[in-house]
């Protein structure tokens, strides 16, 4: 196991089970993390928290698309609903995406205003056009 598969175990935590990931997909959210931090081995990635940031996000966002069906768990007398599951879930996404946002490409998230070529309370007065 590597730093980043060690960190995406431990944030998980109980979960583990219940995910059913072995090291592969450990190793590809992993990769994704590596992807949005700009570098190819965990060894440069030398910014802890911009790297553990990262990890929540791409584990969460896997977490939520694990979670996306209608699926029910039955197995050694345990059983849940994991279509219930996301609801909580989809605050821990929301918590790492908005860690995230300083870390990922601008073509990701984008935020800006609409304007209109003739809306009278733009901004002093003055209407921007396209040229």
């Amino acid at each position: 196991m590597s730093d980043f598969t060690d960190y995406i175990q431990g944030y998980i935590g109980n979960m583990s089970g219940t995910l059913g990931w072995g090291m592969d997909t450990l190793n590809f959210i992993a990769d994704e993390a590596l992807e949005l931090y700009g570098v190819a081995t965990e060894a440069e990635a030398d910014d802890v928290k911009k790297a553990h940031v990262l990890l929540r996000y791409k584990t969460m966002e896997r977490i939520l698309i694990d979670f996306s069906g209608d699926v029910n768990y039955r197995a050694d007398g345990e059983s849940f609903n994991l279509s219930d599951v996301p609801d909580r879930y989809m605050k821990m996404m929301a918590i790492a995406k908005a860690q995230a946002l300083p870390y990922l490409p601008e073509g990701e998230i984008t935020q800006g205003r609409v304007t209109y070529p003739d809306d009278p309370y733009s901004i002093d007065g003055q209407i921007e056009h396209a040229p």
